[in-house]
């Protein structure tokens, strides 16, 4: 009887203490508009893959908690709530949506683990693009594992840089975006727009970053940024394949990732380098990847490639795909 009570006060305690605010239709629209960042999740009590994450879901708005009070995880329960889910188009569960203040952002796409989910929605809290003042900034705001693109501007209201926020916020998980207006990085005459590859790419057989020569308009940037965002090997993983979409994609795959194995990934992404910086013309209208094994063992599996016989290369075009017998 006594373990049964301990049990029993032990889930009160933790339903007391649980970060994740649940939402009616009383109260959904004026508690949202106060909260900067939301992710909301749409659930049924009775649905499997809403009691998974669950967990995840209580632990992640703990460890958001602790780190800003601009972000908040909420849940609506659409058993009881119809109405809210009703109006948000809600036909599957869970859902999760993000909101600002009160109005809809958009759809929820990242990871579902508690640290996945609170790294995803904390990066949501600050600005879309960080302002950059000085020189010596430049090389700290430039990431290691995404590329950054950096908008050197006149002044604060040039036209770029309304165009540069706004792809900012569409492509927030693709890459890291800043902007200056200081004439330390510019003349007064002068715009450029740069974007640098991530720290962890760079080598010696290509440049750190490229030069925008295009008009400010945002689908052409977007299309540079994809081009020029990985380098000519750039590293292909599940969270950045918009780097390697819509093209002819040849794909180095191993059984080293860059975060185990830096140096190994290196070498081979350098063999390759140094093979395309020798002949240009030959590969100009190729994308080539390095790929961990691990990260796309579906693909694996489908290409008949067995762990034995990595590193492998794979082209792919449109819909046809040719495995390389041998990889030198």
């Amino acid at each position: 009887m006594m373990r049964w009570l301990l049990s029993c006060l032990f889930l009160v305690a933790f339903a007391s203490c649980s970060k994740v605010l649940e939402l009616t239709k009383d109260n959904f629209h004026s508690e949202l508009k106060s909260i900067p960042v939301a992710l909301v999740k749409f659930y049924a009590p009775w649905c499997g893959h809403c009691k998974k994450l669950a967990p995840e879901f209580t632990s992640a708005a703990q460890v958001i908690s602790e780190k800003t009070n601009d972000v908040k995880l909420v849940k609506v329960d659409c058993t009881t709530q119809e109405s809210i889910c009703s109006e948000f188009g809600i036909s599957g569960y869970p859902t999760l949506k993000i909101f600002r203040n009160g109005d809809l952002d958009g759809e929820y796409n990242g990871p579902r683990n508690a640290n996945g989910i609170a790294n995803y929605m904390i990066s949501r809290a600050g600005p879309v693009s960080k302002e950059v003042s000085t020189v010596s900034d430049v090389e700290n705001v430039l990431s290691d594992d995404k590329p950054t693109v950096f908008a050197f501007v006149k002044s604060s209201s040039d036209p770029l840089i309304k165009t540069f926020m706004a792809l900012a916020k569409s492509m927030v998980d693709d890459a890291v975006f800043c902007h200056s207006h200081n004439n330390l990085f510019v003349t007064p005459s002068d715009n450029e727009l740069r974007v640098y590859l991530p720290k962890r790419l760079r080598t010696k057989f290509e440049d750190d970053f490229a030069v925008y020569k295009g008009e400010p308009e945002s689908n052409n940037i977007k299309d540079w940024i994809r081009k020029h965002g990985q380098g000519l090997v750039g590293y292909r993983s599940p969270s950045n394949t918009f780097y390697f979409e819509n093209s002819d994609l040849v794909v180095l795959y191993n059984n080293q990732s860059i975060d185990t194995y830096p140096s190994g990934v290196k070498y081979l992404r350098n063999r390759v380098l140094k093979t395309l910086k020798d002949n240009p013309q030959k590969f100009k209208n190729l994308v080539f990847a390095y790929s961990f094994a691990d990260d796309f063992s579906y693909e694996i599996s489908d290409y008949g490639i067995e762990a034995d016989k990595l590193p492998a290369v794979v082209i792919q075009s449109k819909d046809k795909k040719y495995k390389l017998e041998k990889f030198r």
